[in-house]
């Protein structure tokens, strides 16, 4: 048996490559007893090559303790976590009949303790790493629970390994008893969990006369106190019922604990926790014109655990504190728990034209004793109408040239633009006037009912309504209704914006009114005088009047998306996609982006659209975005107070290039860089309400790639109201420090140009 096994072994390493580090022995083991027996294994490395080398001993920590199952000499066997095999034990002395584990447990906390046994006998095959293959090998082994031996091998037995022993009971074991219905009640149980635990067995039975126990598996599972909790539903009320519970465990030593001591509980009385408790599910009151009735349908539901057997009523008043129309029905049925029942209330008259609530209550004179009386009425809004095209609407539109808001001037009439007034009710039906004239404005064939009368400003020829509300709220009905405008002239000033340090200039020119007294461009705080819009769309001449001076293409400005694309690609510089891997935007599952203090550097986007709300920059760093899409600026949070997205630390860059446009989002009051857009530069607007002023720390640069098409590429939408008369909507203030900290691609030109003189000169 050895010579062979020992030839075996030879062949199985003369294959094994030189250059390998890794070992093989395997150890088959032997148990004549079914329970749980647990191995430690370790085996060292004897140098009888390497006199010089120590030995030293490598534990092999897998465990397995799967059974063996099919039958003899064909058995197979699970290396732990479903890895399985099938092997033929005809070579094995004995006819084994019983289970067959094997495997390694627990590490070896002194492996000194060891003895050098028969090395070089055997050669066991355990998967585990060690320092070279070609050494022999010592193998022990032991079982902690007895009744096992090494089926082959030649070890020695050591001491046992530890263990961790079955545990009690579950502890901590209460139940409480509530009632589900008229006739059954429910029981939760709970425990404390136990350690390893993988599941329970929970089991009950009826106490006298003595039942049958009951069982269930329950789960691991904790609640938010900590225990394990069970509930048994469907029992008998006022019963008592035994229960036990007993745990399944895993790890070094799996098994069930014993069951606890049988305990018994009381289901409960449900005499003593009867609920009955109406409530409206529905109520639907119609509205529609006055000489009509109304049909509601109310519908309620006994949402208690109690049926309910005595009379009750429900009420409906189609009008506020019982006045108008009122009907009552009597409920003479029994409702069961849970039952829905409904009742319509034929031919109720409605009230004249008007808005109305309708209101339903049951059990309002506390015909039965309810649980909880918070939801035993409904409300239902409606509308009554005169018949159609009954009455009509009529005033005048005064010049008020106060302006005070009273009528002190002449008729407002232009026939070459009727102003239209805008009618509508709550149906949502939008009425023009029939008639502007001298006389006023008329609109005829109206219903009665509550309108909204609306004159629409701002009014042509500058004028506006002098007197706020804009829109009146009138009702129109048998005493008729005159309603009066008063409008005045305006001259209010149109938004503007301001530069502050820097210089202005527009290739196509720019028309921007300024208030009275205000400038439009302070080049210093101590030097305050009218701002000029620069035109330098003309190209320098030499002295010999020859072209030169071209810009990096003609009709590109050096700010362009493709200027800074391509001084980046030649100046070969590292970017960084904002939506690859590692991304700062969220990995490309939303546009929003929200910068979390990068380090400097080159980002960019592919043909994708970006929004910034807020970012973080570092000191003394240098950043350049570069968007293939529009650019929007947000904030995160629109209730800060300061509505900034981010503020740009000292010695810092930070220069955003669009290919499209940049927008920037009504609630933002303040940002800092350098913004330049190929496309617009759009400042959103909040309209119809009055703007916040935006201040622009840095420059802005549109329409880059300087499309001559393009005549409006800074769009300022936003508007202060009253407050242009004093303040720009929009102030940009020069930060010459952006640009001294911009990077070297960005400040220098990547091109030479020479003057070159024309052929023939």
């Amino acid at each position: 048996m050895k010579r062979i096994l020992f030839i075996f072994l030879l062949i199985f390493f003369a294959f094994l490559p030189s250059e390998t580090n890794a070992a093989g022995m395997e150890a088959r083991f032997f148990s004549s007893n079914q329970s749980n027996i647990i191995w430690e294994v370790g085996f060292r490395i004897i140098s009888s090559y390497d006199p010089e080398r120590p030995a030293r001993w490598v534990t092999h920590s897998t465990v397995y303790r799967d059974w063996v199952t099919g039958t003899y000499p064909n058995l197979s066997w699970c290396q732990g976590w479903n890895r399985c095999s099938r092997t033929n034990l005809s070579n094995l002395p004995g006819r084994p009949g019983y289970a067959i584990q094997y495997g390694t447990a627990c590490l070896d906390p002194n492996a000194q303790a060891f003895q050098d046994t028969q090395s070089g006998d055997y050669k066991w095959r355990v998967s585990a790493n060690i320092t070279t293959y070609n050494r022999d090998a010592d193998l022990a082994w032991f079982s902690n629970n007895g009744g096992g031996r090494l089926e082959f091998g030649g070890f020695y037995n050591t001491r046992n390994c530890p263990t961790i022993p079955i545990p009690n009971p579950p502890t901590g074991r209460s139940a409480t008893t509530s009632c589900t219905s008229l006739n059954s009640s429910k029981i939760n149980f709970e425990w404390n969990p136990i350690a390893h635990d993988s599941y329970y067995e929970f089991r009950y039975r009826r106490s006298n006369p003595q039942g049958n126990w009951i069982n269930d598996r329950v789960g691991n599972g904790t609640g938010n106190d900590g225990k394990i909790h069970h509930t048994v539903t469907g029992l008998a009320d006022n019963t008592w019922y035994d229960w036990q519970v007993k745990g399944h465990t895993t790890g070094s030593w799996p098994g069930p604990t014993d069951w606890s001591q049988i305990e018994t509980v009381k289901s409960a009385n449900n005499n003593a926790c009867e609920t009955r408790d109406l409530d409206i599910t529905f109520f639907r009151f119609p509205g529609g014109p006055d000489t009509e009735t109304s049909d509601a349908r109310v519908t309620i539901r006994n949402i208690g655990n109690t049926e309910i057997n005595r009379d009750f009523y429900v009420r409906v008043d189609n009008k506020q504190n019982r006045t108008g129309d009122s009907q009552r029905w009597q409920v003479r049925q029994t409702v069961s728990p849970r039952e829905s029942i409904s009742h319509t209330f034929n031919n109720m008259a409605r009230p004249p034209a008007g808005d109305y609530i309708a209101l339903a209550e049951v059990d309002s004179g506390r015909d039965i004793a309810e649980s909880d009386e918070t939801n035993n009425t409904a409300r239902d809004p409606y509308t009554t109408t005169a018949p159609a095209g009954t009455y009509s609407l009529s005033g005048g539109v005064f010049i008020d040239t106060d302006p005070v808001g009273q009528r002190n001037g002449e008729l407002y009439t232009n026939p070459l633009n009727p102003e239209r007034i805008l009618i509508n009710n709550r149906n949502l039906n939008t009425y023009a006037n029939s008639r502007f004239d001298a006389t006023g404005f008329y609109v005829p064939g109206l219903s009665a009912g509550a309108y909204d009368v609306e004159f629409p400003t701002p009014i042509r020829q500058n004028y506006v309504v002098s007197f706020h509300p804009e829109r009146y709220r009138v009702t129109v009905g048998p005493n008729g209704v005159n309603l009066d405008f008063g409008i005045s002239q305006t001259t209010q000033q149109a938004s503007w914006f301001q530069g502050v340090g820097g210089y202005m200039r527009s290739d196509a020119g720019s028309s921007v009114t300024i208030p009275a007294g205000q400038y439009f461009s302070i080049t210093s705080p101590a030097l305050l005088s009218p701002g000029v819009i620069f035109n330098f769309n003309v190209n320098r001449k030499s002295t010999k009047n020859w072209f030169v001076s071209s810009p990096f293409r003609e009709g590109i400005s050096k700010m362009s998306y493709t200027y800074i694309s391509d001084a980046l690609r030649k100046g070969r510089a590292t970017q960084h996609n904002l939506f690859g891997a590692g991304a700062q935007c969220g990995g490309g599952v939303s546009p929003n982006c929200f910068l979390d203090n990068p380090p400097g550097g080159y980002f960019y986007t592919n043909n994708r659209d970006i929004v910034i709300k807020k970012a973080v920059f570092r000191s003394n760093s240098k950043y350049v975005f570069l968007i293939d899409g529009d650019l929007t600026i947000d904030i995160n949070d629109p209730n800060n107070n300061d509505k900034a997205p981010w503020v740009v630390p000292p010695g810092t860059s930070v220069l955003f290039i669009a290919k499209g446009n940049i927008i920037i989002d009504p609630n933002v009051t303040h940002i800092e860089g350098v913004f330049s857009a190929d496309g617009d530069f759009i400042v959103n607007s909040k309209d119809p309400a009055d703007d916040s002023q935006l201040i622009i720390e840095g420059s802005v640069i549109a329409n880059a790639k300087r499309d001559s098409a393009n005549t409006k590429p800074f769009d300022n939408k936003r508007d202060l109201g009253d407050s242009n008369n004093t303040t720009p909507s929009v102030k940009i203030i020069y930060r010459p420090d952006f640009v001294l900290n911009a990077p070297p691609l960005i400040r220098y030109s990547n091109y030479n140009f020479h003057e070159v003189a024309p052929q023939g000169q």
